[in-house]
Formats: C-alpha cells, structure tokens, sequence
C-alpha cells in the first residue's frame, strides 16, 4: 500500500500516550485499504448506572468495569474505507483484547458510532468507544492491532475523571439574617 508523502508510519510496537496520534496502515477485507491517523484522547470510567434502560442479560456484563474512549480518526490515505467500525480494542491485566461495544440505539454517556458510509481521503470522525473488562477488570491500554502477526501500536495514561454533577446542596445560597 502506498503511503503519501508527508506521512510517516508509526512503529510497530510503539506505546503512546493518550493524546498522541498513531500513523498506520488500515487493510480492509471489504475493498482497498487506506492510511488511518489514529488517536486515543481520552479514556475514563463508566459506571453499571450509565447503562441504565439497556438490558443487561448476562454475569459478564453486570461484573465488568465499564471504561469510555474517546477517539479520533482521520484517513490521510487514499483508499475509502467507510462504515467499518473504528479498528481499536481495550486491553486488560490479562492481555486479553476487548471488542468495543456495538450499540444498536444511542448511548449518551459515550456516543458510539462507526466510520460514516462515505470516509475517503481527509474525512475524519471523533467518537467514543466503550470497552467491558470482565470481572470487574482494568483497563490497561488501548491497541491498534490488525492482526495475530502486528505488534500492536497501544495508548496508555491516566483515567480522566467526570466533573460531579452538581448536588442540590451546592446551589442552595447561604441566606444572612
């Protein structure tokens, strides 16, 4: 596959920093592959109350720890590789590689949505992934591997920790007699 002029590839092997971009070849089984810009910005814990509404009909969903990313992509190839799911899995403790979920309706606390139908050269999109590590696991890095054979790319930092919701306590005013 060609890469454009100007665009380096990131190693394979190579452990980031959450924020920091990763340059990789993205083959796909559907048609041409292309050159993906690939960043994990952030990633933080969810809690089995975000999922309220949404049934929950197994062990293995009701014990996980639930962790949100939030990505960016951007193809900086040539080949169009729409409707694909963002290529990235969680990794836990274990080293066991976390599919992200597939949700079939929206979920607010972090909006989940696949490459759009059309996503040729310079289309980008930001979304959030959410990852499951079973029984009650961590999250240890986000990866970028295509196959058994790739030393996958992998991003790592510190959780981010949501603002608290304001309490009605904390917007009560002080009343002076």
């Amino acid at each position: 596959m060609a890469v454009p002029d100007g665009a380096e590839l990131t190693a394979q092997g190579s452990k980031l920093s959450y924020g920091d971009p990763a340059t990789v070849i993205y083959e796909s089984a559907q048609g041409p592959g292309t050159v993906l810009q690939l960043t994990v910005k952030s990633v933080r814990k969810g809690s089995l109350a975000d999922f309220k509404g949404f049934i929950l009909d197994d062990a293995y969903k009701q014990k996980a720890s639930y962790y949100y990313a939030n990505v960016s992509v951007k193809n900086v190839g040539e080949g169009d590789v729409g409707g694909i799911g963002v290529p990235l899995w969680g990794v836990n403790a274990a080293n066991t590689l976390l599919p992200p979920v597939n949700f079939t309706t929206s979920f607010k606390p972090c909006p989940s949505k696949p490459l759009p139908k059309k996503f040729a050269t310079g289309a980008s999109l930001s979304t959030c992934l959410v990852f499951l590590s079973p029984d009650r696991g961590t999250l240890e890095a986000v990866s970028y591997r295509p196959s058994q054979e790739f030393n996958p790319v992998t991003w790592t930092g510190d959780l981010t920790t949501p603002k608290p919701a304001p309490t009605a306590k904390s917007k009560r005013k002080n009343k002076k007699g």
